[in-house]
């Protein structure tokens, strides 16, 4: 089965789809993501899992009515079907007198350069991922409620894209789970 790549090109082949079969205008919202989850207990490994995902979303008025739906097959038969789909559903919904896209004149022409990827943290391996749970959870259980010390991990868990640290921890024999999402020590320099 054809897989496609996200891009400008299909998303305009997509609203152009759309129109033929009576949308009067349309958004196309596409993304790709990575993401790496390890939970640690007691110094162990509980669980570990990575995964990369595509999704596009569709949304779709006939008038000022309107309905989305999004999926994460990019084939064709599967965009040919979130088409119909959100057609088929944007045809039933109640008329939205507010409904509707911008006019083209208050969209954005210049966008600005977000800089949102995180290169160098891409290249961070699995096994460093896991030793930097590893060190986070140790910071955690060695943590004194008692007193103002706390003998803070040397790196702390990576967040998304490339990864979320799972930490359970002992504290006065009450079980503690919480999930965080931090930088590493070597981004902070």
């Amino acid at each position: 089965m054809e897989r496609f790549e996200l891009s400008q090109e299909l998303g305009r082949e997509i609203l152009d789809t759309a129109k033929a079969k009576g949308a009067s205008q349309g958004d196309v919202v596409m993304a790709e993501s990575d993401s790496f989850f390890v939970t640690v207990r007691m110094g162990e490994v509980e669980k570990i899992s990575q995964a990369g995902e595509k999704r596009l979303g569709l949304r779709l008025f006939f008038g000022n009515s309107s309905a989305s739906a999004s999926t994460s097959d990019i084939s064709r038969k599967s965009i040919e079907k979130l088409v119909d789909d959100t057609a088929r559903m944007a045809r039933v919904t109640a008329q939205d007198p507010h409904g509707g896209l911008p006019e083209a004149a208050d969209l954005a022409r210049e966008l600005p350069q977000l800089d949102l990827l995180d290169e160098p943290a891409r290249a961070v391996s699995v096994d460093e991922k896991i030793q930097i749970a590893l060190d986070t959870e140790n910071g955690a259980l060695t943590y004194d409620a008692s007193s103002e010390s706390w003998n803070r991990p040397k790196a702390s868990a990576l967040g998304p894209p490339n990864g979320c640290c799972a930490v359970s921890a002992r504290a006065k024999s009450k079980p503690v789970r919480f999930r965080l999402s931090s930088i590493p020590k070597w981004r902070l320099h």
